[in-house]
């Protein structure tokens, strides 16, 4: 008992001390994640802004690279310009995060299906699938990355979409459990 009571304070202070140097990091349209000191990131422009077609379309697109030691997250960012009359309340997170899992990822994992977890947090909505690499593979999430675990999803509010895929070497890794919590936080 002595050693499940010393187990359970000691995963208390260390949610505590992660709450508590945890900072928000702004995404777009006012979006937020929590994350922990250590990151190093690089916001850049989307590259579908380079073409007229989606400059009419959207009001804002970036590319978001967040990365530690362990952990690499990517965020692509699409801020659609209203159309009066209109709504993306079809665009049903959950079911996106799964088709997309499914597509990139699912042929190399361990996992069967492709199942999200989901999260609304007032107009803010997240939906992750996790998946883990089968033995001796890798996901390819970019170039460089870590690809034993991949979390890959989508946020969303209002007309904003953002892609997201976070990727480590372990599913079990702090960095990683981190950086899934703090998507799947993600606030106004």
């Amino acid at each position: 008992m002595k050693s499940f009571c010393l187990a359970a304070a000691t995963a208390c202070s260390a949610t505590l001390a992660h709450a508590q140097a945890s900072k928000p990091f702004p995404l777009v349209d006012g979006v937020s994640v929590d994350l922990a000191a250590g990151w190093d990131a690089k916001t850049m422009t989307n590259p579908a802004m380079s073409f007229k077609e989606f400059r009419d379309q959207l009001s804002d697109a970036r590319e978001i690279r967040l990365a530690n030691e362990h952990t690499l997250i990517l965020v692509s960012t699409q801020s659609w310009k209203p159309i009066q009359g209109k709504s993306l309340d079809f665009f049903d997170t959950a079911e996106n995060a799964q088709k997309g899992a499914k597509l990139m990822y699912l042929s190399q994992a361990v996992e069967a299906e492709a199942k999200a977890e989901t999260r609304i947090n007032g107009n803010v909505r997240t939906a992750l699938v996790t998946l883990h690499a089968r033995p001796g593979q890798t996901f390819n999430v970019r170039a460089g990355a870590p690809g034993g675990c991949v979390s890959t999803g989508n946020v969303r509010k209002g007309w904003t979409v953002m892609a997201v895929s976070i990727a480590s070497d372990s599913c079990a890794s702090d960095t990683h459990k981190a950086a899934v919590a703090a998507f799947l936080a993600a606030h106004e």
